[in-house]
């Protein structure tokens, strides 16, 4: 149920309230005092405000200030000017509380109001009337004859009778629109409800539209509010800490009360005095305490004539015909609502932080190429990072040919792309309420509300590692797993901002003061890559000529190396969108001063993203005498006569990075390389990455096998008894939820499987009694 509007009290009373000049003896013709008659005629609401006689009376408790009506309407010594001004003064006063009832929603009161208004009137009528039909019968009151010509010296002949019918007809006209007011009050009183379960009511029944004319306001915002008709969603005035408040639609069932969209994001209002009102030119407008428009609807001219939240959670704006033309919908902020059309020219941007409302800096939009894309647009770079850049559009299983750029997520919990990009919420189906949300961190995530928890939980998520998110650490970051993703800062930085890693690390130098050479050194930290910002890209170089490339270019801060082939080198200008994770196979090289004293460089805590597994060929088909199975090409010792050890081959045969060190110096060849290739893969499904890449080392720059680095280093860890050696190098991805105890006995296993003296090799059978007895954690 709306509110009328307000305006119909501004201009329906005395004519000294709708623009004519106040009431004075030149258009009004004193009369005797005489009780007033019945109105004949008057059109009023049937079956809710009965006889206006009835009901003209206000209800107790009702304060109208000092008004007396017998000294208005019942002194027959009094002139007809004097009461008439009088009379007017009254139904002013009136009229004025009206407007505050009618703002404040209390239509009982306004309406009863309205009546005390309806009989003032009707009095100050009956006096017109009594004098008109005394000028006709040519009998004028002794009271008019002792003024008759003052009035006439003063205000010309007011007994004329064309002038008496037209004071006549103007009052009656004011009267009849009075009668309108009063029918339109009426609306919105309930047959038989009394005023004290009215007033309750209005402090706990929201309402799901808003008429033209009516507000909404900051001072009532717990109750003063619209509701969807099935009360899922709700809106008007949010409010976070004392003095600030966004109009927004939000969540009604979410335990935080989720909000899903805001007018004035980046400019909240004033705790008091502010107010969103629905124009009569169908305008939404929201002004802040001192009557700054802090935001407005673009419905100008569309004649808007109610705003209505619709079970969507789509705000609109309705003309006459109910025709929708201006919507929420069309003007997203973070989140995209099921039946949400998704559309060119949209986009999701983040909040800058967590719980935060103000703008951040990361999009979800279609870009130029037609394309679903997310995008940083942080303040000193602006970077693509989903989908992935290292694939083409159709590597990525989109197309760039639809021109028609719209997307939706459905009631079902599916989102389809004219992209060809669509996916389905791990809950699918009906009847789940769910939002698509770009979320502060640069996530994009699908989130469906539990039923009995009221809380939230993601359904699906565009970003499966959180560090190939750009931006996130800010400029110089490093992003890493501890296994959550974390930000720090490279050796010789400082966080910019204690309180956002979007800031990233600041230098505690200053490289301009060192472009000499000599007076440079780089520092190696293992497994890390800064993405794109490249002054060069060399390949078939060696290690030594990436470095001096470097070196001879002031501008260059860090360089990375990787032996893929000859050799591939990058150069970087800028140090952005920082991840040290294990998968990559080089290092990164950063530029410092010489005498800058720094800390050891650290080794990434884990890798933590989606990982590529080389299939192994393996075959049942291959049987020995006995009819045991054997696998075959993977560094099987096929002994060309059984029982014979030292058999030899001609070639090596097996699957690369899997065969163990005999096959390369032409050993005898024993059952000792299977349980080297059996290590290898134990190690690898411990970690979670393929171990047979080559790296550089950056001391002697000679290539070596990622295996023999990571074993090196994990047997380095457990003699220096460092305690998290395990989390280190168990796979992330795991969250830890793996038995501490199992995962120690395989990485004892494949450290001792991999060993390059076969003789230190354990054989099967022990390593098959070693798994029997190794039992979970208690």
């Amino acid at each position: 149920m709306s509110s009328p509007s307000t305006s119909a009290y501004r201009s329906g009373h005395l004519p000294s309230n709708s623009g004519s000049p106040p009431l004075t003896s030149r258009n009004v013709i004193n009369s005797a005092s005489s009780a007033p008659v019945p109105i004949i005629g008057a059109a009023v609401s049937k079956g809710r405000i009965g006889s206006l006689e009835s009901q003209s009376s206000p209800p107790s408790g009702t304060s109208l200030g000092s008004l007396d009506m017998g000294d208005a309407s019942e002194q027959p010594s009094t002139d007809c000017l004097t009461r008439i001004k009088s009379l007017q003064h009254c139904a002013s006063t009136i009229t004025e509380l009206v407007k505050e009832k009618v703002e404040a929603r209390k239509h009982l009161e306004a309406f009863s109001m309205q009546l005390v208004i309806l009989a003032i009137w009707k009095q100050a009528l009956h006096i017109c009337h009594t004098q008109a039909a005394s000028a006709i019968d040519g009998s004028p009151t002794q009271e008019t004859k002792d003024h008759a010509n003052l009035d006439i010296r003063e205000h010309g002949d007011t007994t004329n009778p064309q002038c008496q019918e037209d004071i006549c007809s103007k009052i009656e006209r004011d009267f009849l629109q009075e009668v309108g007011n009063a029918e339109e009050l009426a609306k919105f009183i309930e047959p038989g409800i009394n005023l004290d379960t009215h007033q309750k009511l209005s402090c706990s029944k929201n309402q799901n539209v808003l008429e033209r004319g009516s507000s909404l306001s900051v001072e009532d915002a717990d109750s003063n509010m619209l509701t969807s008709g099935d009360k899922s969603f709700s809106c008007g005035f949010y409010g976070v800490g004392t003095n600030a408040y966004w109009f927004a639609i939000w969540f009604t069932d979410s335990k935080d009360k989720t909000v899903v969209w805001m007018a004035n994001r980046d400019k909240p209002v004033n705790a008091k005095g502010s107010k969103l009102t629905l124009k009569k030119n169908g305008v939404m407008l929201l002004k802040d305490v001192d009557g700054t428009i802090v935001w407005e609807s673009n419905s100008t001219s569309t004649g808007a004539v109610k705003a209505e939240l619709l079970n969507t959670g789509n705000l609109v704006l309705k003309d006459h015909e109910d025709v929708i033309v201006w919507q929420s919908f069309d003007y997203p902020t973070d989140t995209l609502l099921p039946l949400q059309s998704f559309t060119k020219g949209k986009k999701l941007v983040s909040s800058l932080k967590k719980g935060g409302f103000a703008t951040g800096y990361f999009n979800f939009y279609f870009d130029s190429d037609n394309v679903l894309k997310l995008l940083y647009d942080g303040p000193e770079i602006t970077s693509l990072y989903w989908p992935n850049l290292d694939q083409t559009v159709y590597q990525n299983v989109r197309t760039n040919y639809n021109s028609s750029r719209i997307a939706m997520l459905d009631d079902m919990g599916r989102f389809l792309s004219s992209d060809r990009f669509q996916f389905n919420a791990s809950d699918a189906g009906k009847g789940i309420k769910r939002r698509l949300t770009m979320d502060y961190d640069g996530n994009l995530r699908l989130y469906s509300l539990g039923n009995l928890a009221k809380s939230w939980k993601i359904s699906w998520e565009a970003m499966a590692q959180m560090c190939n998110v750009h931006g996130l650490c800010g400029r110089n970051g490093i992003c890493t797993y501890t296994p959550s993703p974390i930000c720090k800062c490279p050796p010789g930085y400082n966080r910019s901002d204690q309180s956002d890693w979007n800031s990233g690390c600041k230098p505690t130098f200053d490289l301009s003061v060192f472009l000499k050479p000599d007076e440079v050194k780089f520092l190696e930290i293992p497994y890390l890559d800064y993405y794109g910002f490249d002054l060069n890209y060399r390949k078939n170089i060696t290690f030594k000529n990436c470095s001096d490339l470097c070196l001879g270019d002031w501008q260059c801060q860090a360089f990375s190396y990787r032996l893929e082939g000859e050799g591939i080198c990058y150069t970087k200008g800028v140090l952005f969108n920082g991840v040290q994770t294990t998968r990559f196979p080089g290092s990164m090289h950063v530029k410092l001063p010489k005498n800058l004293q720094v800390s050891p460089s650290v080794l990434p805590r884990d890798s933590g993203v989606d990982c590529k597994f080389s299939e192994a060929n393996v075959s049942m088909g291959n049987t020995s005498i006995e009819f045991e199975p054997k696998i075959a090409d993977f560094g099987l010792a096929k002994l060309t006569q059984r029982g014979m050890p030292n058999s030899e081959f001609s070639r090596i045969r097996g699957t690369k990075g899997y065969m163990a060190p005999e096959w390369a110096l032409n050993l005898p060849i024993t059952a000792k390389v299977d349980v080297y290739g059996y290590g290898v893969v134990i190690l690898e499904i411990v970690k979670g990455i393929r171990l047979s890449n080559l790296v550089v080392d950056a001391d002697n720059q000679e290539a070596e096998v990622e295996l023999v680095r990571f074993v090196r280093i994990v047997r380095r860890k457990i003699q220096c008894g460092e305690e998290n050696w395990l989390e280190e190098t168990v796979d992330p991805r795991l969250q830890e939820n793996y038995s501490k105890k199992q995962a120690r006995t395989l990485v004892e296993i494949g450290l001792s499987c991999v060993e390059e003296d076969r003789n230190k090799r354990p054989t099967m059978a022990t390593v098959v009694q070693t798994l029997l007895n190794c039992e979970d954690d208690q």
